[in-house]
């Protein structure tokens, strides 16, 4: 009987990839070997190897079993799909692209680095430190994505999932007011609030149960166009009794099911991630000793599914070497590079930089940043 490959196992990118780099091809490579084996291999934690071991074993099993009662002359057969299979253009996907609404973050520059502003149908992630405007980001998102169409808004509601008690609602009437003050246009204060829903998830079930129950509330609020969930990791980084495998299953559930109602619903779905460093490798003394790594956290299984990523952070300009906030796109099909441009902060809310610096000196090392 030949042995599973490697590759049908849900396993992150970057897993796979160690294991193929090691010789590691099937399950049948590494299902009889103990932790402190495949560890010693791979040159990881045994905890680690554990937990890569305990995905392969619980992955392969249901087949194994399944092979083991059926005749080995049957062959493989592929489910019908009721899912429609489409072809299109490149130029197609660009004029389908950019018919669809976008929601503006009011901070021109940016816009115009995601063509237009934040893009419906696909999930896009605001990362940094704490302090870095992630959670202001958030709720001025949630603000302009009820301007009208006359000023480049999608007139819509948006839902707030809020997992770490961040979501200020003085200071999203603040920023309300402003709006309303300047636009004459704009929806009142109170008009403003009123749409914008609010939900509390504080660990990953309940995170895991908002989400799936968020399509029955799509179909009750039609006018929802944009979806936050601020942070997606703050309940996703705690221990797991089962281990890191209980955790990617999760992730793998929510951010599909996240991309599936974007798709289907035309909305943008908007999170913030916080950072995490990842130790460098034991390196021989003779070798040139790697430096840690500044992250998004969650890892590959979370990353596959992003569309957009934006990191907010703090940087000091060459000449005068004055603290100003610099947004980088560090992967979006949108950007033909990893392109940077600084913004502010007020009272108002999220607006463009009076800096007109390209070329800030960053207070973090560039090569810090894993760009994918």
């Amino acid at each position: 009987m030949e042995s599973r490959p490697l590759d049908n196992i849900p396993l992150s990118s970057s897993t796979l990839s160690l294991l193929l780099k090691n010789g590691f091809s099937t399950v049948d490579d590494v299902i009889n070997l103990r932790p402190s084996e495949l560890a010693g291999e791979l040159q990881i934690e045994p905890s680690e190897a554990l937990d890569i071991l305990s995905i392969i074993k619980k992955f392969s099993l249901g087949t194994i079993r399944q092979t083991q009662t059926q005749p080995q002359t049957q062959s493989f057969t592929i489910p019908a799909s009721n899912d429609r299979i489409t072809v299109q253009t490149a130029w197609e996907v660009i004029q389908e692209y950019d018919s669809l609404p976008t929601i503006p973050t009011l901070c021109e520059p940016l816009d115009d680095l995601l063509r237009r502003g934040i893009p419906v149908g696909s999930i896009t992630e605001f990362c940094g430190s704490p302090g870095s405007g992630k959670t202001q980001m958030c709720i001025q998102l949630c603000l302009s994505v009820q301007l009208p169409a006359s000023l480049f808004g999608p007139n819509s509601e948006a839902v707030y999932i809020d997992t770490e008690g961040s979501f200020m609602p003085d200071r999203a009437a603040m920023m309300a007011e402003s709006l309303s003050t300047h636009i004459p246009q704009a929806p009142t204060v109170q008009e403003f609030l009123t749409r914008i829903h609010v939900y509390r998830p504080h660990s990953h079930t309940t995170l895991l149960a908002t989400v799936r129950n968020l399509p029955t509330f799509l179909e009750q609020h039609p006018h929802v166009h944009l979806i936050v969930i601020d942070s997606i990791s703050a309940p996703l980084r705690h221990q797991f009794e089962d281990g890191i495998s209980t955790r990617n299953l999760i992730i793998t559930e929510i951010a599909s099911a996240l991309n599936s109602i974007a798709k289907m619903n035309k909305i943008a779905v908007v999170c913030t991630n916080q950072l995490t460093t990842k130790p460098p490798k034991s390196q021989p003394q003779s070798e040139p000793q790697q430096e840690a790594q500044l992250l998004p956290a969650l890892g590959d299984v979370w990353t596959q599914h992003v569309t957009h990523r934006i990191v907010l952070r703090m940087a000091l300009q060459k000449q005068t070497l004055q603290p100003i906030r610099i947004a980088t796109v560090l992967k979006s099909p949108v950007a033909l590079s990893t392109t940077s441009t600084p913004f502010t902060i007020t009272a108002d809310g999220i607006r463009s930089s009076s800096s007109q610096t390209a070329d800030p000196t960053d207070l973090d090392e560039q090569n810090e940043w894993e760009v994918e």
